[in-house]
């Protein structure tokens, strides 16, 4: 992740892609379940640099994001009205600003050298297991638990 600032903003507008038109209220008429999508050149993993340390990190975003995705995915088709689904939305966005902006502050730490695109990485992949795991418990908490929405 070379220009993790960049990365942040194509996710943060894959988020709500096809979420439009937009009604009279300004929220979206049409609305579907957050995603997460992070867009970046998957480098080549290996732990003997760190460039192949940062690409394993980005493999592993990668997988976790789809985890969450489904997970919000589930949440999102259990959630019983429109007002829910755009709390989830909004709580979604939040987490996404929040990891982005933890992630960053974690990697200014070693602004300038070649780590600091690893340890934003890294965390990247450690929040976002931490989600996994949040949005894992809330779709516990639905009658039927883990069983697929009817």
């Amino acid at each position: 992740m070379k220009h993790p600032y960049l990365l942040i903003a194509v996710t943060s507008l894959a988020l709500f892609a096809g979420a439009s038109p937009v009604s009279a209220s300004g929220a979206p008429s049409v609305l579907k379940a957050p995603v997460v999508n992070e867009k970046f050149t998957l480098l080549p993993c290996s732990q003997a640099s760190t460039i192949g340390m940062e690409g394993c990190a980005e493999a592993q975003t990668l997988v976790i994001d789809r985890q969450i995705n489904g997970l919000a995915k589930t949440i999102f088709g259990r959630l019983p009205g429109r007002a829910d689904q755009l709390r989830f939305i909004k709580s979604e966005k939040a987490w996404l600003s929040y990891r982005r902006a933890s992630c960053a502050s974690r990697s200014d730490t070693y602004a300038g050298g070649s780590e600091a695109s690893v340890v934003f990485a890294q965390c990247l992949v450690a929040l976002g297991q931490l989600q996994a795991t949040n949005l894992g418990q809330f779709v516990a908490t639905f009658p039927g638990g883990n069983e697929p929405p009817s």
